[in-house]
């Protein structure tokens, strides 16, 4: 296995790997599956997304067949900019064997290349064991998001 840089030509070959990986992602993040049409859209947007640098995608790679992947942005905040993990999924079949580590790896190596000194994300609140892996990956809570369902 092998963690790339995916290109845009890269992003069409596995296009149906990503989208079954953020199935994966918005499941574990909220439980339920997303709008197939939303997840398409934002796969046919990402060539756009990567000219105008609004993201940066990796993927966990063996023999042409795409195991995990992450997408990251960067996000101007008022005192720095930060690159801002969108997305991070693994295969259900291969989970528990470093490519979610070496996905964050790459992208906390990216950060440091682009002289960035924070990477960030969001976690669900009952997504323990995500949790668990991303303050096992040296990640700590920072902010406390909060929502009202009117």
């Amino acid at each position: 296995m092998k963690i790339e840089k995916l290109t845009a030509s890269d992003v069409e070959f596995y296009r149906v790997s990503i989208y079954e990986l953020m199935q994966y992602d918005f499941l574990s993040t909220y439980g339920k599956q997303a709008d197939s049409d939303f997840i398409f859209l934002r796969i046919k947007k990402i060539p756009e997304y990567m000219k105008s640098n609004r993201a940066i995608i990796f993927g966990a790679v063996e023999e042409s067949s795409l195991l995990g992947f992450l997408w990251a942005y960067p996000v101007d905040t008022p005192f720095e900019v930060v690159l801002h993990v969108a997305y991070i999924a693994v295969k259900p079949a291969v989970r528990k064997k470093g490519i979610g580590s070496s996905l964050l790896k790459a992208i906390e190596l990216e950060a440091e290349q682009r002289e960035l000194s924070h990477v960030e994300l969001i976690v669900g609140t009952n997504n323990n064991s995500a949790r668990k892996f991303y303050e096992n990956s040296g990640y700590m809570e920072k902010r406390l998001y909060m929502h009202k369902r009117i």
